[in-house]
């Protein structure tokens, strides 16, 4: 919900939401991954691992990609990702 929010009432160019939407869920999960550390629970470090480095080979190449993209397709493209996902979450596909 943050991705329609940046875009269409804030009003952000589209090549500032993905990065924008990227440290809004990093400082939420950080958060969180340090409250479930203090309560003792097992953290998959591998896994953790390898989502960081999906994230920083992205926000290496997204904003680059995007400003090649150009707005109008950037915001097409959000708006359809964001559409897919919405069907296949009402239609339990994921």
């Amino acid at each position: 919900m943050i991705v329609p929010y940046m875009l269409l009432v804030v009003r952000l160019l589209a090549y500032y939401v993905p990065g924008t939407a990227v440290l809004v869920v990093f400082i939420t999960t950080l958060t969180g991954m340090l409250n479930y550390y203090k309560l003792g629970v097992d953290i998959n470090w591998n896994f953790l691992l390898k989502e960081a480095l999906g994230v920083w080979i992205g926000s290496a190449i997204g904003p680059y990609l995007s400003k090649i993209i150009g707005e109008r397709i950037l915001r097409t493209a959000i708006g359809l990702l964001l559409l897919v996902l919405g069907m296949a979450y009402t239609f339990g596909l994921l």
